[in-house]
């Protein structure tokens, strides 16, 4: 499986917008760990390694993607 998350910047009004006929669903709360040697080679190249929940991740930058 592949995830692309895109994050964006919201003004107030935006952010008014989106939430004008929002209703909350439920709050997830994630458990995290992150993996990486002494010298933070992975973190220091963005990437993240980590065990979210009970599962493993990597989270690679996009511009990686089928370099």
């Amino acid at each position: 499986m592949i995830e692309i998350e895109k994050k964006f910047h919201l003004t107030p009004e935006q952010e008014k917008v989106l939430l004008e006929h929002a209703t909350f669903v439920e709050e997830v709360v994630n458990h995290d760990t992150y993996y990486d040697n002494e010298t933070y080679d992975l973190t220091r190249n963005g990437l993240w390694f980590r065990k979210r929940n009970a599962r493993f991740e990597l989270k690679v930058p996009l511009h990686e993607v089928g370099a």
